[in-house]
């Protein structure tokens, strides 16, 4: 038998269940104030990396609408000067355009250009123009001209108090010139183009965009906007522009912006000194504009997109659901996302921290709960093997000290029990002596009654030899008994059929005379002697029919029932003359005829003809069947004479 099925091994996990059970709750109730301690933390800590990420988004949407001020101070100023042109003198850069030559693949290219030899000393004031030279002959685009020059001063002054912004410039709507700030060399310009035409530079300058998202086709409205990342042609890298239209008096002139590199906004993220996770600057459509674990370099010459730097997790989830601005951190899979929309441009920034972050940083404040979890099963622990050396062991030794005196081996050394248990102990103790003491009796008492038994058995088996003899004495008696019972029922039944004989032969010509009988006293031809003497022969039939009914009734009773028959027979025609009453006062009676066909049918004696015309009676006519009923009462009794009276009764010949 192993361990576990033995009672000192139930007992043990009786005993461990019931420690667990108690330890349950108790553990429980720390366990969830434990987990409610952790989310209420993990809340808070939410919350404050809510407030952080707010902070981070205010500071770039300040630095952002930078870009935003400077391309609106760029429109307003060159549609103001376009207004006011009329007014103003030209402007002193004019003079100094003059036709540049550049040698582009073997052939010579013509292009506008400032005074080379006055851009050397000046360019770090001035800016570039490139575009045809037909242009100094048209006076009409002079304002233009002068608007586009006059830009640099103030595109000067914010790229000073501005890093960031890599090239502000202006696109002539005529789509014959371009200016741009700061300063390069008209010949990097012209052969980033790869054309050897002047018309195919200004064709591939045009074709970008950042001008084409200005054109009134496309921007009817007229409103600023962000173009998506590009590469920059003159080798800054990526970057993305800001621009706006410029309109005089409702008519598109050009376009102004400024370009942006993507390595400033990597490093404005890089610049915060609380940051969890990943985090990144967004564009609508998914592009990465910023990735401060993963900046981009002059290298780049791709962009990456949310699923090049998203976790393996997150990378099914569409990205409108990941840019679903919120003012919480949301749980998506195992992460923690939290997208907000800049107001300065229409990007996002993008928080993503695992869940397991959040844990790390707050386990160290689990650490009291988890302490206090450890001391209590330690406690645990030393409460169950005090309890199992105090009262367990002491126990499970009781058990094996009362299984073996249960059995009848006595232990040569009685278990030690606490003091306590002592009183109880020494009762147990006593029982058993006593038990003893009381089985040995038992064991004298039951020799001894087995010898009784014995004694006894063989008495019963000398009475049971007696009555065995006895039953077959009346055994036999029966069967005597039998046979002198088949001779009476042989008997009996020929004495019935003597009677029924002898009833036949007496009732046929007997029922013959008394039907004539009536007959002829219907005639009224009798005269007074004849109709006496036809009386006196009815009555004397009569009279003989009811002896022969008598006859028969007397041979179907034994002789005990003769009196009660004497006294049926005294009240016969006290109930004939009730039944004939209730019949005549409460039944439906049929036509004379029927009567009179049923009374001869009575009178001969014939029974189950009577029966069937008493049948055919009660289908033709439902209303006779209480007449019938008491009818077919009297003839299953065989009672012919009182149903001959009955039908004889003068008040049913009308």
């Amino acid at each position: 038998m192993s361990g576990t099925t033995t009672p000192q091994g139930r007992l043990t996990r009786h005993y461990n269940r019931l420690l667990a059970w108690s330890a349950a709750p108790l553990s429980l109730v720390i366990i969830l104030l434990t987990a409610q301690q952790f989310f209420n933390q993990r809340e808070n800590e939410l919350g404050q990396l809510h407030k952080i990420v707010t902070e981070q988004r205010v500071m770039l949407n300040a630095f952002i609408r930078t870009a935003n001020l400077h391309v609106s101070a760029m429109r307003r100023q060159a549609e103001d000067f376009l207004t006011t042109a009329s007014e103003r003198q030209p402007s002193e850069w004019r003079a100094w355009l003059v036709p540049s030559q550049i040698a582009v693949d073997g052939a010579v290219l013509t292009t506008l250009s400032l005074d080379p030899a006055q851009q050397t000393a000046f360019k770090a004031l001035s800016g570039t123009i490139i575009g045809r030279m037909a242009l100094l002959s048209e006076p009409a685009r002079q304002a233009e001209l002068d608007m586009a020059l006059a830009l640099f001063a103030l595109q000067r002054a914010d790229h000073a108090t501005t890093p960031f912004f890599r090239w502000s410039y202006y696109f002539s709507g005529q789509e014959d010139f371009v200016t741009a700030f700061p300063w390069q060399d008209n010949a990097v310009t012209v052969k980033s183009a790869q054309a050897s035409t002047i018309e195919n530079v200004l064709k591939y300058w045009f074709a970008y965009d950042v001008y084409r998202l200005a054109t009134p086709e496309r921007n009817p409205d007229g409103s600023s906007y962000w173009t998506d990342v590009y590469l920059d042609t003159a080798g800054a890298g990526l970057m993305v522009s800001h621009a706006a239209p410029v309109y005089q008096q409702g008519r598109y002139v050009g376009m102004v912006g400024t370009d942006v590199l993507l390595g400033f906004l990597t490093e404005l993220l890089q610049s915060f000194s609380e940051r969890w996770g990943q985090v990144w600057i967004v564009s609508e459509t998914g592009q990465v504009l910023a990735d401060p674990d993963h900046p981009y370099t002059a290298a780049d010459q791709r962009v990456r997109t949310l699923a090049d730097v998203l976790p393996e997790s997150l990378r099914s989830v569409p990205i409108s659901s990941l840019l679903q601005s919120s003012d919480e951190f949301r749980r998506v899979g195992s992460d923690y996302l939290h997208a907000q929309r800049l107001k300065s441009a229409p990007w996002y920034l993008l928080h993503s921290i695992p869940s397991s972050a959040i844990t790390a940083r707050l386990l160290p404040r689990l650490y009291p709960a988890l302490i206090v979890i450890a001391g209590l099963a330690l406690t645990l622990l030393i409460i169950h093997d005090l309890l199992r050396q105090r009262f367990i062991k002491p126990a499970l030794a009781l058990v094996d000290y009362l299984r073996a005196e249960s059995t009848g081996q006595s232990l040569s050394v009685p278990p030690a029990v606490p003091v306590q248990w002592q009183p109880w102990f020494e009762v147990v103790t006593t029982t058993f002596q006593n038990n003893r003491g009381y089985l040995q009796t038992i064991q004298t008492l039951n020799a001894d009654l087995e010898q009784r038994v014995e004694e006894r058995t063989r008495q019963l088996e000398n009475a049971n030899r007696d009555l065995r003899l006895e039953m077959e004495v009346r055994q036999r008696v029966q069967d005597a008994l039998r046979a002198a019972k088949v001779e009476v029922e042989q008997a009996n039944q020929a004495k019935s059929t003597l009677m029924a004989n002898m009833s036949h032969e007496l009732r046929t010509p007997l029922n013959s005379i008394l039907g004539y009988t009536q007959i002829l006293l219907r005639d009224a031809g009798l005269s007074d002697k004849q109709r006496a003497g036809v009386e006196t022969i009815h009555q004397s039939g009569e009279r003989l029919a009811g002896l022969i009914n008598d006859l028969l009734d007397l041979s179907k009773l034994a002789a005990p029932d003769v009196e009660g028959f004497v006294a049926r027979r005294a009240a016969r025609p006290a109930a004939d003359s009730g039944v004939s009453d209730l019949i005549l006062d409460q039944c439906f009676l049929p036509p004379a005829s029927d009567i009179a066909a049923l009374r001869v049918l009575a009178q001969r004696g014939d029974v189950k003809s009577l029966l069937v015309q008493m049948d055919e009676l009660e289908q033709r006519d439902a209303d006779y069947r209480p007449f019938v009923e008491q009818l077919r009462e009297m003839a299953r009794a065989f009672q012919v004479n009182q149903l001959v009276r009955l039908l004889s009764d003068p008040r049913l010949r009308f």
